[in-house]
């Protein structure tokens, strides 16, 4: 209680700084996932800032464990509580703030209107929401387009990939296609280092068996009802197991964020059965790297995968009453065996390990179509696009 009413007061003085703080015109300003996160696009872009001389990078953070982390890796000053004095200080001084989901990422904050706004986001569209309403073509209403305004007006620009992606982003969150800048996403420059030595599975799971690599299994979060894990009415275990064992690999369960399911009626079937939700692996990009297959719904993890040209399975167990619906046919997404029984799973699991080129072109087609500007250098061009607009 006592965090939020400090949050509030924090608010409060945020109204009033940008009065009596002076810009700073090289001050980039950033954090992540509504200001708990270390991750994603800001993630990339903060630590390709801290090695630019022109421009000064601050992490602003709720949680103080990650403060510290940054101080203690970057030097004194990298970081600060972003309800704290200091912290409200740097906010109203930035020239630039740069955050993955909403200007709610800094909470219960007044955004300097001197700022530019930058929205990097944290995934790619798959799903309709905002101004794109579920399973309907009709507009908000009145009071709903009102609040919706209220929250992505104020942004300045927004990242993109592609000129898909940036009309797709554009009809959902009704921001005018001229502010989506083209760069790339930085987060996925990691993917183009030829110098970085992914980790193995035996880092991330010590205690588990051996394994040459991972099957990723990451569906997406639904509000109205649980999230179904395996969701055919009858599935062998011990033959999932077998598999496994067989080609030594772990199947890895990653919970969406806002997921709280208790996952451990399946680790109990099988060793090679593990756990990878945020507080464990916070970036997904670490368990791509080491990934041989993706299962998933209708996230855009696919997408992300076909960028290393991971073979994909799809589970559309509610295709038909999925809460949020689609931004295009399921088919101009997918890329790979669509799966509604256990024994097409365990089919298709054999099948992308032991034929990975199947679909290839497929997901190139993907990745042309929602990731075209991704070339490894996205830090690089969102950095000037900085310099260009913060120094000129």
């Amino acid at each position: 209680m006592f965090r939020y009413i400090r949050e509030w007061f924090g608010g409060l003085l945020s109204l009033l700084l940008p009065l009596v703080v002076n810009k700073e015109n090289n001050l980039v300003v950033l954090t992540a996932f509504h200001g708990y996160g270390y991750r994603g696009n800001t993630r990339a872009l903060y630590e390709g800032l801290i090695l630019c001389d022109q421009l000064r990078a601050v992490w602003l953070s709720r949680d103080p464990q990650i403060v510290d982390l940054l101080n203690r890796r970057y030097g004194a000053g990298k970081a600060e509580r972003m309800h704290s004095f200091r912290g409200l200080k740097l906010l109203a001084a930035s020239s630039a703030l740069l955050f993955t989901h909403g200007t709610s990422d800094f909470a219960f904050l007044r955004l300097p209107r001197r700022s530019l706004r930058i929205q990097t986001y944290h995934g790619l569209p798959t799903k309709r929401g905002e101004f794109l309403r579920p399973a309907s073509q009709k507009k908000p209403g009145w009071v709903h387009r009102f609040i919706l305004r209220y929250r992505f007006e104020p942004i300045s620009f927004f990242l993109s990939s592609s000129p898909l992606v940036s009309r797709l982003f554009s009809q959902r969150f009704g921001i005018a296609i001229e502010k989506f800048i083209e760069t790339g996403y930085p987060a996925y420059d990691e993917f183009f280092k030829n110098n970085s030595e992914p980790l193995l599975p035996a880092e991330v799971w010590p205690s588990s068996p051996e394994a040459d690599g991972i099957i990723l299994y990451a569906p997406t979060f639904r509000r109205k009802e649980r999230t179904r894990w395996f969701p055919f009415d009858h599935f062998d275990f011990t033959a999932l197991h077998s598999f496994l064992e067989e080609k030594k690999l772990l199947l890895v369960l990653r919970q969406h964020p806002n997921d709280t399911q208790d996952l451990s009626r399946f680790t109990s079937h099988s060793p090679r059965i593990v756990l990878a939700d945020q507080s464990f692996v916070e970036d997904v990009t670490t368990l791509l790297q080491i990934s041989k297959g993706i299962i998933s719904d209708y996230s855009s993890i696919t997408l992300e995968g076909s960028l290393k040209d991971i073979p994909s399975i799809y589970i559309p167990y509610d295709l038909i009453s999925y809460e949020r619906g689609l931004i295009l046919p399921y088919s101009e997404m997918t890329a790979g065996p669509v799966v509604t029984s256990g024994t097409q799973f365990l089919a298709a699991l054999r099948s992308i390990t032991e034929n990975p080129e199947q679909d290839s072109d497929k997901r190139l087609t993907l990745r042309t179509l929602f990731m075209k500007q991704e070339q490894g250098n996205s830090t690089g061009n969102v950095i000037r696009f900085l310099k260009a607009r913060m120094l000129s």
